[in-house]
């Protein structure tokens, strides 16, 4: 009789695999070996076929063990689709069940009989004496066979946990995704937590990222609402989509800061603006082969800042000046070598800082004209 080992990739039947494959017994086990009329020769070729499955099978639950630490606490992720339905996620099983299938198709009875309706065929996961068929208890204990029907046995039990490993760990996935799905308040947590991320790993990156429009994600929360946004599209947005909003987010976060952190410190808005605009084209009004950034410029510059007086610089001003400077490949000299650069022989300070504010009106009044034809 023909057996049928198809199953249908559901949450239903990913539970009753678990369930089945957890009846394998000292007894279920032995009277699989009897059923088929295995000679030595054929355990020794379950055994490597199972040992080669191990290793398989192991590598599967471990990277499943490590994406789920992760996965539903990530707005986006790069496999967005892994724990999405039942199906895929057998997809990704393959070998996994691919054994569960042949070792349950092994330990059915041979039965030659044709069956009355020859469209029936009885499911292995039914008839296995692995599982739910008929077994006779064994007189004899496991250790009183040889050796590598006792290695079978553990190696075959080693190898269903994994399995069971596996399973329970996508379904532990997929139902927690459904219910982080349905809780808005919580998606929108982990949107901005992975927001908040991605600007840190980018870190000092962020300086040299031009301005950048509003991102595709940000007008499809100006359209639908944040909450509304966050519940219908977890694991359902890309994590470039993402990466993209998380830097147009940094960028409106600095001009917020840069209202509040500088906006004391200048008369009006006018200044600091004057002094972004600036710090945009530095390599104008000094220009340098150096690689990196010249001490003395920063010096100048934040003397600049405070209306051109050329005493100690503050400090302040150097971090606007990294926020909107984008040269010298980011190689930035420390404060100390700032402030002691009026020490270096042969600098007329004052004269340096004169020349400098010169230059540096002319570079202003230079964009400030593109910035009116372009308006224009």
């Amino acid at each position: 009789m023909l057996y049928n080992d198809k199953y249908e990739k559901t949450e239903e039947r990913m539970l009753d695999v678990i369930d089945t494959v957890q009846e394998l017994s000292k007894d279920r086990f032995l009277a699989s070996l009897y059923i088929r009329h295995c000679s030595p020769l054929d355990v020794d070729i379950r055994l490597a076929e199972v040992r080669r499955c191990l290793s398989i099978v192991n590598g599967e639950s471990l990277r499943l063990a490590k994406l789920e630490l992760t996965y539903n606490k990530d707005f986006a992720v790069l496999d967005n689709q892994r724990f999405t339905t039942a199906e895929k996620l057998f997809n990704q099983l393959r070998s996994s069940m691919a054994y569960i299938r042949k070792s349950f198709r092994q330990s059915c009875p041979i039965i030659r009989k044709l069956p009355r309706n020859p469209n029936f065929r009885p499911s292995v996961f039914e008839r296995s004496v692995l599982t739910k068929g008929c077994c006779a208890r064994e007189l004899f204990d496991i250790t009183c066979f040889d050796d590598n029907v006792q290695a079978l046995y553990y190696e075959q039990q080693a190898l269903y946990a994994n399995i069971i490993l596996s399973l329970s760990i996508c379904y532990r996935v997929i139902k927690e995704e459904k219910e982080t799905k349905e809780d808005a308040n919580l998606c929108v947590q982990l949107l901005e937590e992975q927001c908040r991320r991605i600007i840190e790993d980018m870190g000092s990156a962020l300086r040299f990222t031009t301005d950048i429009p509003e991102s595709h994600i940000q007008q499809m929360i100006n359209e639908m609402g944040l909450h509304e946004y966050a519940k219908t599209y977890f694991h359902n947005e890309s994590l470039e989509n993402l990466t993209e909003h998380a830097i147009y987010l940094s960028r409106q976060d600095e001009r917020d800061d840069q209202s509040t952190q500088f906006g004391s410190m200048f008369l009006n808005p006018q200044q600091l603006q004057d002094a972004q605009l600036l710090a945009q084209h530095l390599d104008e009004v000094m220009p340098s082969n150096r690689e990196k950034m010249d001490a003395l410029k920063i010096r100048l510059y934040c003397n600049w800042c405070k209306g051109g007086k050329h005493d100690n610089p503050q400090q302040t001003y150097y971090r606007l000046l990294l926020k909107n400077y984008h040269g010298s490949q980011g190689q930035y000299p420390e404060w100390h070598a700032v402030t002691t650069s009026k020490n270096r022989t042969g600098i007329d300070l004052e004269a340096e800082q004169a020349k400098f504010n010169q230059k540096a009106e002319e570079i202003l009044l230079k964009y400030k004209k593109n910035q009116l034809q372009a308006a224009s």
